[in-house]
């Protein structure tokens, strides 16, 4: 008899001889020392090439053990490996996969009453060692590690158990391939490409973790620790990066991020992407565990970086990453999930043309006028703000870097950077600063453009200002551009246009008088749709001298 069948045999006769009661539950002592203090099952031996070995494992009393089991075959030459078959006294299979030459592996599987078979076959030409751990189910912090190739069969699977909902800190570290680790699924997944640490919300209880091995690498050498943190909920700003995702030949495409808030939050959602700007990446937002995401941003391309705005509930959000399959190479993320501010504050973007609007939403703490200052380093855009089908309170071009005074009232407010979408790239940077100047005043000049003409998207603005006193005043509009080009004027108030001028035409300097209410007026002009090139005004309101 070779003396690993012995040590199993000496074993089996010993978890016969030896019973360990613990609340109907009988623990077999085995006669190989544990080489873990939380193990409660260890075999080890050698098996010769062809040769099988079936250790026992009787489980007393009426109760299923959910284990964690850890096999290890130390590297002889690289080529053998070992079949592992567990199956339970049912004669159902538990668990049953290879570990090749050189691997540590890890497996969840359940045993149950009566006597479970661990069936070893070496079916190589090589003499391989073993050793193989059944560990109960540990509480976190805990510590894990292994090692898997490139070449293997299956994944590093366990249970471990969560005592409190709360933040915990995932470090992860390597010291030879690239891996992701996941949490109950599409719940967590991260990328890991070197050693780096991540803090998640996970909920109390029994959770699922799996580690999946890059097949591209030879040898994947992994460790997570995993320890609780302070915090019991999330906070923003809240930040995360990862990659690399998606791309030919990579095994990673997809990230799963959760978010747990204490209060429901209206959040500003900034992504940038290091990559090819032909590759693409899609963003959804799921409610708690619900199948359907209730938020999604589709193409964002590499070298972008995307601002929108939506709403998260308290409790928890999953965020799920997600590269395009066509990409040619991978894309890199870090996300920013900001808090809606109150102004003063800034943005900047990235947009490649003809994809996504950047979209935020921001606080004015008191109505009066506000300084936006633009920033443009390429491109072209209109800063929209509070727009919809109708129209925009306000809607101004931005083609070179410059500041610009409106009213805004008191409350939230959205901004949308519309970038040209005939143009490739767009680069913009917008700050919003109150003034302390409650309202308007005369002379109040604005001057702007290009709008209109053939291929323009930009055709529309709209100028707020808002007066402390009803008064009439004088309009005088200038255009420049060409001669059969026009634009015509609406003033607004209350929703209602109360005056519309004639057709405007490039070169015109054009006079009216109209009243002017007490609050918000609306300013809008319109290129006519005929154009051909584009137009400038200048647009000048003066008291009744």
């Amino acid at each position: 008899m070779r003396k690993s069948t012995l040590k199993a045999s000496l074993s089996w006769l010993m978890a016969l001889s030896v019973l360990l009661s613990l609340i109907g539950i009988v623990k077999t002592t085995p006669t190989i020392a544990s080489a873990s203090d939380d193990a409660f099952v260890h075999f080890s031996g050698d098996l010769l090439p062809g040769e099988t070995i079936s250790p026992l494992y009787q489980l007393f009393g009426n109760q299923d053990v959910n284990a964690n089991l850890q096999m290890q075959v130390p590297a002889v030459i690289g080529d053998g490996y070992i079949n592992l078959n567990v199956t339970d006294s049912g004669g159902n299979t538990a668990f049953a996969g290879d570990i090749l030459d050189g691997e540590t592996l890890w497996a969840n599987l359940t045993l149950t009453p009566g006597v479970n078979i661990l069936n070893l076959s070496n079916p190589t030409a090589v003499t391989l060692h073993y050793d193989l751990w059944l560990y109960y189910v540990a509480e976190a912090p805990f510590t894990w590690e292994g090692i898997s190739l490139g070449s293997g069969m299956w994944n590093s699977h366990i249970h471990l158990d969560f005592p409190t909902g709360n933040l915990y800190q995932l470090d992860f570290g390597l010291t030879s391939g690239r891996y992701q680790f996941f949490v109950d699924g599409e719940y967590i997944q991260k990328t890991a490409e070197a050693n780096g640490s991540v803090l998640y919300y996970v909920s109390a209880g029994v959770h699922d973790l799996i580690i999946v091995q890059d097949s591209a690498s030879p040898e994947t050498a992994w460790t997570l620790d995993i320890a609780a943190a302070a915090p019991t909920v999330d906070t923003l700003p809240y930040e995360k990066g990862g990659g690399n995702l998606g791309g030919a030949g990579n095994d990673f495409a997809e990230e799963w991020l959760p978010v747990n808030l204490a209060a429901a939050s209206p959040v500003n959602f900034e992504l940038t992407l290091a990559g090819d700007p032909a590759d693409a990446l899609d963003v959804f937002l799921y409610a708690g565990v619900a199948p359907a995401p209730v938020f999604t941003v589709t193409h964002a391309f590499g070298g972008e970086t995307l601002w929108w705005t939506t709403d998260l509930p308290a409790g928890l959000t999953r965020i799920e990453l997600i590269a395009d399959g066509g990409n040619a190479a991978p894309l890199a993320y870090d996300l920013t999930l900001h808090a809606q501010p109150t102004l003063p504050s800034a943005w900047s973007g990235v947009s490649n043309g003809g994809a996504n609007n950047s979209h935020v939403r921001f606080t004015a703490p008191a109505s009066g006028l506000y300084d936006f200052d633009f920033g443009l380093t390429q491109g072209r855009c209109q800063l929209l703000v509070d727009a919809d089908e109708t129209g925009a309170f306000i809607q101004k071009t931005v083609e070179v870097t410059g500041t610009v005074r409106y009213f805004l009232p008191a409350g939230t407010h959205d901004i949308t950077l519309w970038q040209d979408p005939t143009l490739p790239l767009t680069a913009w940077s917008v700050a919003a600063a109150p003034t302390g100047v409650l309202a308007d005043s005369l002379p109040y000049q604005k001057s702007g453009g290009n709008l209109g003409g053939a291929g323009n998207p930009f055709s529309a603005e709209w100028l707020p200002i808002s007066l402390d006193e009803s008064l009439p005043a004088n309009f005088r509009l200038t255009l420049s551009g060409g001669l059969d080009d026009g634009v015509t004027v609406f003033l607004i108030q209350d929703g209602a246009p109360v005056y519309t001028s004639p057709v405007v035409y490039g070169g015109e300097t054009f006079w009216w008088t109209t009243g002017l209410a007490e609050g918000v007026n609306q300013i809008r002009l319109v290129a006519l749709g005929g154009n051909a090139l584009p137009l400038q005004y200048a647009l000048t309101i003066q008291p009744i001298p």
